[in-house]
């Protein structure tokens, strides 16, 4: 499972975002108040959790179908929670002394 993406905002699209982590461009969806936030190259960690869940099978030919119950939510959405990285400072930060 992947904990967090981290690195440059590719692009910013409604309800996701385009993170560059390596040579990875990986699409990340987001709540709408990141998307407003975010900035293009702006390094960004997005910290992600991916809630699996079940698709029912489908009714056999002629068998009753039956109403759906309770929400309808899409079975490989992950949800997001997106925060700034702050720069680095002292020891290992990449800054020459």
């Amino acid at each position: 499972m992947i904990a967090f993406v981290e690195g440059a905002v590719e692009q910013v699209r409604e309800g996701a975002l385009v993170v560059r982590a390596g040579a990875w461009g990986i699409e990340v969806l987001v709540p709408s108040a990141t998307t407003a936030r975010a900035k293009v190259g702006e390094v960004v960690r997005l910290h992600t959790h991916l809630a699996v869940r079940e698709r029912r099978r489908p009714a056999a030919p002629g068998t009753p179908r039956r109403a759906p119950s309770g929400r309808v939510s899409c079975p490989q959405r992950s949800r997001t929670r997106a925060t700034r990285l702050r720069r680095p400072s002292g020891r290992g930060s990449g800054r020459d002394a």
